[in-house]
């Protein structure tokens, strides 16, 4: 098997997954008594798998086994209906749970526009990705910044939970996300170096994107939307 950027890095990001939501979900009755919710169970497996599928499609690339790669991605990029059908249904249960009291005004604002801003980015990577399947420096690119956008849920974890920097959890979780996701940004711009010669285009957009998608929730929730979108669900 030739040495694979892609196929270590996906083992590195599902690594970093287990680790983020282990006190959480997968070792949850090592922490606390507190059940978690089975809609909350499901939308973690249903993530989960989609590392789980990136270890083996990018394995079989390494391995040259570019027909059983395209073969697992359609079955792969249905899959991914599946887990963007989730990520909705989170977003409608955060917003009933603000509306039955059990959180308040700013962190459900922030969950749910958050959440739905990084949604509509994911739908728009993903169906380009999908597009773009038969061009293999975009489409693995493009699959590598996806799959760094719902790393953060896993080193934002780490950061409040695991790691924490500073006595702000919310600065915890923004910190450790920064630092992880551009660790990894380091990697792919030398390994584009190495194999382009500079880096890709596509690289340089995933590195600006996350504070594109930040300053945009900024803004949202800075005119009231949080509150109004909440509204819809009550």
């Amino acid at each position: 098997m030739k040495k694979s950027f892609f196929f270590i890095t996906s083992i590195l990001m599902t690594i970093i997954v287990l680790i983020g939501f282990s006190p959480s979900f997968l070792l949850r009755p090592l922490f606390t008594y507190e059940e978690l919710p089975i809609a909350y169970i499901i939308h973690g497996t249903i993530n989960l798998i989609w590392f789980v599928g990136l270890i083996y499609q990018t394995y079989m690339i390494a391995k040259g086994k570019i027909i059983n790669h395209r073969k697992m991605g359609y079955k792969i990029f249905g899959w991914v209906i599946l887990m963007l059908l989730s990520n909705l249904y989170i977003i409608y249960l955060t917003a009933i749970r603000y509306h039955a009291g059990e959180l308040s005004l700013q962190a459900a604002s922030g969950v749910t526009v958050g959440n739905m801003i990084g949604l509509l980015f994911s739908i728009i990577i993903i169906s380009l990705a999908f597009t773009y399947r038969n061009k293999t420096k975009v489409h693995k690119r493009l699959i590598f910044i996806f799959s760094i956008g719902l790393l953060g849920f896993a080193t934002d974890r780490i950061g409040r939970n695991i790691i924490p920097l500073t006595d702000q959890t919310i600065i915890n979780g923004l910190v450790m996300s920064v630092i992880i996701r551009n660790l990894f940004y380091i990697g792919l711009i030398i390994y584009d170096i190495k194999k382009l010669k500079k880096p890709h285009y596509l690289t340089i957009i995933g590195i600006l994107l996350p504070f594109i998608n930040l300053a945009i929730i900024f803004l949202l929730l800075q005119n009231g939307f949080g509150e109004k979108f909440l509204d819809l669900f009550n």
